[in-house]
Parts: C-alpha cells; sequence; structure tokens
C-alpha cells in the first residue's frame, strides 16, 4: 500500500471528529459522544502511525530501530478498548455499567500495551522494516511472541466484537440494526487483515514465505475495516438526522412552484422574511408555508369552487387517478385566482361574479405540508393548470 492508503482514511476519520468536535463541545457531559469522538481519533492515529513515512519518523525520533511497531501496536489496543466501551455505552447507557467496563478494558488492553514493550525491549530488532516487520521478525525471540500476542489479542476482540453486534442486531430496528450490521462486516474485515497476518507469520515458522499475505492482502483489509468501524457507530446518530435534512430540504424545494406563482402572479403576493446563512432547514421550510398560508388567505375571495371542479374533471379525462385530478384542480383554482388578480387588482376580477359563484366549504384548500407540496408539483408539470392559467389571461385580456 502507498503512504496515500493510510492518510486518505486518516484524514477522512479526522474530517468526522472535526465535524462531532461542536456536539462534543455542547455536550461535554455525554459519555457516548467522548466514546465516540475518542473512537475516531484513535481509528485515525492507527492509519497515521501504520503508514511507512510516519513509521520512519517514529524510528528515528526515538533512536530505536522499529518501536513504531510496538507504539502501533498499543494504539491498536487502545481502538479496541474505546470500541467495545463505546458498544457497551450505546447498548447500556448505565453510568454505573459503562464506567465499570471502562476499568475492565482499560486493564486488561492496558496490560496488552505493557507486554507489547515490555517483549519489545526484551527482544532484538535492529533492522529497520516499515513493512514486513511481522514476518521479517516472525522468528526472533521475543518479538515473535510479541507479535503474536497483539495479532490474537485484535483478533480475539474482532469475533468477540462481531458476536455481540450480530445477537444485538437480531433485537435491533431501523438505523440502529444498519449500524450494528455494518459494524459486524467491519469486524470481520478486520478478522481477515489478522488472519493474513497470522498466517503468513506462522508460515515463516515452517519456511514457507507467504509474506504477500501480510504486506499485500492484509493491510487493505484493515483500511476498509477501520474505516468502516467508525462508520458503523456514526450511522444510528448521524443517520436519522441527515434523511431529516434531507426530507426538509426536498420539502423547500418543492414548495416553490407554489410560492413563486403566488409571489409572480398575484399583486398581493407572499414575502419571505430574509434569513441568515446559518438558518436551519427546518425553519426555512415552516417560514416558507406560513408565507403561502397567507398568501392564500388573501386569495380567499378570489378563488373559484367552479374552477377547480372544472378543471378536476378535465384533470380525469386526462387519464389522472382520483387524487391527483383533485390536486390539479386544486392547484389550478389557485392558479386561475392569483393570474386574476395580478392583471386586474383594482377591480377584484375574480370577485364581480360573487354572485353566482359558489362558495368555498372550510378547509377546501389543504393546508398540510403534503398537500401543499403536492399542490406546488401540479402548477409546474401539470397541463391542466397550465391551460386553466392560459385560458383565464385570455378571457381576463378580451374583458379588458
Amino acid at each position: 500500500m502507498s503512504p496515500g492508503d493510510y492518510y486518505i482514511p486518516a484524514y477522512v476519520l479526522g474530517f468526522a471528529l472535526a465535524l462531532k468536535l461542536p456536539a462534543l463541545i455542547r455536550n461535554w457531559r455525554d459519555p457516548l459522544l467522548w466514546s465516540l469522538c475518542t473512537l475516531i481519533f484513535l481509528a485515525g492515529l492507527v492509519f497515521t502511525f501504520a503508514a511507512p513515512p510516519t513509521i520512519k519518523v517514529v524510528n528515528s525520533a526515538s533512536g530505536v530501530p522499529n518501536l513504531a511497531a510496538p507504539v502501533t501496536y498499543s494504539i491498536l489496543s487502545a481502538l479496541s478498548a474505546s470500541c467495545f466501551v463505546l458498544l457497551i455505552c450505546w447498548h447500556s447507557g448505565d453510568q454505573a455499567t459503562v464506567r465499570r467496563v471502562s476499568g475492565w478494558c482499560a486493564g486488561g488492553f492496558g496490560a496488552v500495551s505493557v507486554a507489547l514493550f515490555v517483549l519489545f525491549f526484551l527482544g532484538h530488532a535492529p533492522v529497520e522494516r516499515l513493512q514486513d516487520f511481522d514476518t521479517y521478525y516472525a522468528n526472533s525471540p521475543y518479538i515473535r511472541e510479541m507479535i503474536l500476542l497483539y495479532l490474537v489479542a485484535h483478533g480475539a476482540f474482532c469475533v468477540g466484537m462481531s458476536v455481540l453486534c450480530l445477537r444485538w442486531s437480531r433485537k435491533a430496528t431501523g438505523w440502529l440494526r444498519a449500524g450494528l450490521l455494518l459494524l459486524v462486516y467491519a469486524f470481520a474485515i478486520t478478522l481477515g487483515n489478522a488472519v493474513c497476518k497470522l498466517t503468513a507469520v506462522v508460515a515463516r515458522w515452517y519456511g514457507v514465505d507467504w509474506d504477500v499475505l501480510s504486506t499485500s492482502i492484509g493491510p487493505p483489509l484493515a483500511a476498509v475495516g477501520g474505516t468502516l468501524c467508525p462508520a458503523g457507530f456514526l450511522l444510528p446518530m448521524a443517520g436519522p438526522q441527515v434523511v431529516g435534512k434531507w426530507r426538509d430540504w426536498r420539502a423547500y424545494r418543492q414548495l416553490g412552484p407554489l410560492l413563486q406563482e403566488l409571489d409572480s402572479r398575484s399583486a398581493s403576493g407572499p414575502h419571505e422574511v430574509p434569513l441568515g446563512p446559518l438558518t436551519s432547514l427546518t425553519l426555512r421550510v415552516m417560514q416558507r408555508e406560513t408565507a403561502i398560508h397567507d398568501a392564500l388567505l388573501r386569495l380567499g375571495p378570489a378563488l373559484d369552487a367552479r374552477i377547480r371542479e372544472q378543471a378536476t374533471e378535465a384533470a380525469r379525462r386526462d387519464g389522472h387517478g382520483e387524487r391527483d385530478a383533485e390536486v390539479a384542480g386544486t392547484a389550478a383554482m389557485i392558479a386561475v385566482a392569483a393570474q386574476l388578480e395580478r392583471l386586474a387588482p383594482d377591480r377584484q376580477a375574480a370577485g364581480r361574479d360573487d354572485a353566482a359563484r359558489p362558495g368555498l366549504p372550510p378547509g377546501a384548500v389543504p393546508a398540510e405540508e403534503a398537500d401543499l407540496r403536492r399542490i406546488s408539483q401540479a402548477m409546474r408539470h401539470s397541463a391542466v393548470v397550465a391551460r386553466f392559467r392560459r385560458e383565464a389571461a385570455e378571457a381576463e385580456g378580451q374583458h379588458v
């Protein structure tokens, strides 16, 4: 793998951490956020320290050849501990349980990290190896045990986390289930990296050169698994927010044609109060709905139920279903009223036949956001609405 294959995932994880930092600052007492940010930070740190250029810098700065190996393995142990703590925090939420599990993890993985450094300094690894440390020193006393310890510990962690996530996913639903299943895949892929490296090391014990498993096949698996792991934890938290923002954006865009129709064709059209660039989409949708409701209220006397009935019947003849025909009829009624008000605001053109025009019952124009969006889309796409709007303009032009 090239250095970019290590640093790109590290940059991605760093960007994800930067996105979560504002939430952490606002809720700095939240143990779940702390655990998640710690995991993202450690995952990025593992990729950074596993990159050959970083390995070389660490070895040169310390003056100890291959010191980057136990350093990277220790960070990987800390990442494993943070994953386990976050899963328990995620599942339980009980502060006492989280503290107890955190203590166990700190003790267990801390002992592994200490053992890694002890074995490293008891052994002898004078030749710097940037990419094939595991297989090059597979038969060196103490270094061999250090490599075996980290691979077995990491493999056992991946198996345990996969089993826990799979069991929990059977009871979960929605985004939580999706996140847990993504974690199962992430840990399974990461386990594949540990298996490849362990296989290559064992092969060296028997004099067989399968180094390609450790140097070429394993690292890409680690990169994919290491990136998917934080994503699996982020998905249930960020997924609903992303979907909510997407729905708000769709609603905002879909209400546009109706607002534009009322604004451009009505003399007393709606006016949106300018909002700042950081205003939420939810507030923008609410403002757009309010502007439309206000405009429809002002336009109320000009709305003609006969136009809606005629347009609805025309939509039925064009092959529209009952629901779509009613939407097109309501949209045509609004479009004609706005057109006439714009062309003859001084005479209130739509009101000159009040005696003959049937009144609109309360609730004749839907007020729900979903209904307004359907009417708005009919304003743009319905041929029936376009025809009635055009006929209204021609009739008013002849009248003038």
